[in-house]
């Protein structure tokens, strides 16, 4: 009982703080040279978060 208790706060607890991080504007951008740049802005933190992800390898090769 005691366990079931807490992982239900747990859950509780972590689907409001991701519906929270949702929260903002989203602008999706192409570059030049064809990268995507995604931007979230939220003016409610001074903070700037940095995430680069390329799609290159075996999986994304044409043949």
């Amino acid at each position: 009982m005691k366990i079931k208790t807490i992982s239900s706060i747990l859950f509780f607890i972590l689907f409001f703080s991701i519906s929270n991080a949702l929260d903002g504007d989203i602008y999706d951008l192409f570059l030049p040279n064809g990268m995507k740049v995604i931007l979230m802005e939220k003016h409610s933190a001074p903070k700037v978060g940095l995430g680069i992800y390329y799609n290159v390898g075996s999986h994304d090769e044409k043949w």
